[in-house]
């Protein structure tokens, strides 16, 4: 990946010659690409190209992404994204908002700037998401403008908070007018709002969903106004629930990744997104047009598409079947090369020997996490593989000498979430269905938005050892089983790992591979688990201020 440093003045002239492919045309020829200063000075036709040349064409844009979730930095991020195609991404940095407030904003810019690579990021307007639930951070409206004159902040993030919008919270519309202000759009996140307080979102000037999960869904919001995200992530995928929407409404949407481990990353990201919808017999201009084209319009990202006068930002692929990534410049460097290794060496970070992170929780015991019984009825989190929403399930409680313990044989376990951000906090306990572990415990300092510690376990003493390991470690994920301990340090922010994505993908499989071998058969473990304190997706979930109803947005009762 190169460096930044280098100017445009200094930047060689060159050519490429291939197969363009003109997405404003919607038409493709042989010819020359002509660069010059980072820019595309001319874009020649000729008809001596062989058949083997490659395709030109523009990269690949991600409209939402938190690349904390991949759990690696921003440059590491885009040095693994750009040999897939991808040159720019929409980049939500709430998560790290959420732990570290504007610190942790600016530390992903700065570290954004050590690659060529087209990141926009976000003003983050929900940190925390709710009031029910404890952040390291508060970001007020006052700092959300301020964040919006930056340059490198280019929009609103995802504005979780719905009600707030629909009841005009002051502090709410400060930050919408702030971005309508600057001319700046503004991110949505609207899982099953319907009916009028559906229209009164949209009318706020909330510009896009990615939370959609039908098709019906997807229409009604677009008939609103909204353009629909298609979303392939590692945790929520809705792409072949979605994907007819590139047929029916090419002009309203776009495709995004939105959370995705490192494992899956190295897979693909948004070329194989457009390899399956090619591959489905989607319509070539359809494709490109969401892949490519909607997200550089609606955020107004400076990449270009292919056009004399427009950045040097291309793609050079095998086919547009496969979309097999041959070269990929930006601003006119060339940062990915499939026969040359060198073009993308690794980023000295060398001089870091202090990461941001905030970590205050104190060890738990056994006391802590004991819960007496209330009841011969409770309520019960009912999780699924795949998905980020919950169901509301009641179980009978297993009680001993007075106390609810995890039950193996029904599959209800106990969870606990814990402040990280005050110690003396004490860790609120309830239940959870569908993990189907055997005589083993999870915990993560990953738990969205606000990233408070979460933990699952088939007994009190593995829960407690599994939590107090990971305060040891001031941040990361762990299973303790029969087979022993598998862990992952993620020291910064207890969010990211200093390691690469091919690094720390190898780590990341190991530690799902010993969730399943405990017993659990979802595809991704930890990042299910980590979705299960966000109190704006349905039904219920649990953050570290108690078991949450999120249809009825408020705080409910475990025993019934």
């Amino acid at each position: 990946m190169k460096d930044l440093s280098l100017t445009y003045n200094t930047l060689p002239c060159f050519s490429v010659t291939g197969h363009i492919v003109d997405v404003v045309e919607k038409t493709i020829y042989d010819g020359t690409v002509w660069v010059e200063k980072g820019k595309i000075k001319s874009v020649d036709r000729h008809a001596d190209v062989p058949e083997e040349a490659a395709y030109i064409m523009p990269g690949f844009i991600d409209a939402h992404v938190h690349t904390e979730s991949t759990m690696v930095r921003p440059s590491e991020w885009a040095k693994a994204v750009v040999k897939l195609g991808t040159i720019a991404a929409a980049t939500d940095p709430h998560e790290i908002a959420n732990v570290l407030g504007v610190d942790g904003i600016k530390y992903l810019l700065s570290d954004a700037r050590k690659v060529n690579f087209h990141f926009l990021f976000g003003a983050s307007p929900c940190v925390p998401c709710t009031p029910y639930e404890t952040s390291g951070a508060v970001l007020d409206a006052e700092v959300v403008g301020q964040l919006l004159q930056l340059e490198q902040i280019g929009f609103i993030s995802e504005l979780m908070n719905a009600p707030a919008v629909i009841h005009h919270d002051a502090d709410t519309w400060k930050k919408i007018r702030a971005a309508q202000a600057v001319g700046k759009p503004i991110d949505g996140h609207a899982p099953g709002l319907t009916g009028d307080d559906l229209k009164a979102y949209v009318a706020a000037g909330i510009s896009t969903d990615h939370e959609c999960e039908s098709v019906e869904e997807a229409i009604v919001k677009a008939r609103l106004g909204m353009k629909i995200l298609i979303r392939e992530g590692s945790a929520a995928r809705n792409f072949d629930a979605l994907k007819v929407l590139i047929r029916d409404i090419p002009e309203d949407c776009m495709l995004c990744i939105d959370d995705m481990n490192p494992h899956d990353l190295l897979q693909g990201e948004i070329n194989v997104l457009v390899q399956r919808a090619i591959a489905e017999g989607y319509d070539l201009w359809d494709v490109l047009r969401v892949a490519c084209v909607n997200p550089r319009d609606h955020y107004h990202f400076k990449s270009g598409l292919l056009q004399p006068g427009d950045g040097a930002d291309f793609i050079m692929v095998d086919n547009l079947r496969s979309f097999q990534v041959r070269a990929t410049f930006i601003n006119g460097q060339k940062v990915y090369d499939a026969q040359d290794a060198d073009v993308s060496p690794v980023i000295d970070h060398a001089k870091e020997n202090h990461f941001p992170n905030r970590f205050e929780a104190l060890p738990i015991s056994l006391d802590d996490i004991r819960l007496e019984a209330k009841s011969d009825r409770m309520k019960v989190i009912g999780a699924f593989d795949g998905q980020l929403y919950t169901s509301t399930e009641y179980a009978t409680p297993r009680v001993v000498d007075g106390h609810v313990v995890s039950d193996t044989e029904q599959d209800v376990l106990k969870v606990i979430a814990y402040n990280r951000y005050r110690p003396g906090a004490q860790p609120v306990v309830a239940f959870m269905k569908g993990f189907g572990l055997k005589h083993a415990a999870m915990a993560s300092s990953v738990a969205h938005d606000s990233h408070n510690l979460i933990a699952i376990g088939t007994s009190d003493a593995l829960i407690v050892e599994a939590m107090n390991r990971l305060i040891e470690m001031q941040g990361g994920q762990l299973i303790i089983s029969d087979c022993g301990t598998t862990e992952v340090s993620l020291p910064i922010a207890g969010l990211m790992s200093s390691l690469s994505v091919e690094q720390l993908a190898p780590q990341l499989l190991s530690l799902r591979k010993a969730a399943q071998s405990a017993g659990c058969s979802f595809q991704d473990p930890f990042m299910t688990l980590a979705f299960m304190a966000l109190p704006v997706i349905s039904t219920i979930k649990l953050s570290d201020q108690g078991l949450f109803d999120v249809d009825a947005f408020a705080f409910t009762h475990l025993f019934e």
